[in-house]
């Protein structure tokens, strides 16, 4: 514990930090809760996204899951998913559709400056330092033209000390 007697938080954000990337962004809400922003960066042709997110639930409550419109432009909407099951194992999506113009015109990918992904709350039930990351074999990003995209994918370490009871 520290000096005050109240449980300390702390985080280490990993992974790239340029080319195309996405990033976990953590923020403190309470003494054991805490909201990551997911955030696309860097992409110059995103069609889709998706992959696991991973964590480990005896540890970790993930607590809400709201998920953002991404990918959007004219003719095109687009389409988000969020699904923690089974649970520690967070499948996230994202992809855009034709909304407008001709059905004949190829498919096109968005530039993706910054644009949050998802926002995540979680508890924690337990001190110790605590990973999420996203599974590397369940990830993908894809062009309008289905090529893949070399794209980072960050995680984040979370240390909690003298909050567990």
């Amino acid at each position: 514990p520290n000096a005050a007697g109240s449980p300390m938080l702390l985080f280490n954000a990993t992974g790239a930090t340029e080319n195309a990337r996405v990033e976990l962004e953590p923020t403190k809400t309470g003494d054991s809760e805490f909201e990551v922003r997911l955030l696309l960066r860097d992409f110059p042709n995103l069609y889709g996204i998706a992959g696991h997110l991973r964590y480990d639930p005896k540890v970790l409550t993930l607590v809400t899951v709201q998920m953002h419109k991404v990918l959007q432009g004219k003719n095109y909407d687009s389409r988000s998913v969020g699904a923690d099951k089974p649970k520690g194992r967070l499948l996230l999506g994202a992809t855009r559709f034709k909304s407008g113009g001709s059905a004949f015109s190829p498919l096109a990918g968005v530039p993706v400056g910054k644009e949050v992904w998802a926002t995540l709350t979680f508890k924690l039930l337990a001190d110790g330092k605590h990973t999420i990351a996203f599974d590397p074999t369940t990830t993908m990003a894809k062009s309008a033209t289905y090529e893949d995209l070399k794209t980072s994918y960050g995680g984040l370490v979370v240390e909690y000390v003298g909050g567990a009871k």
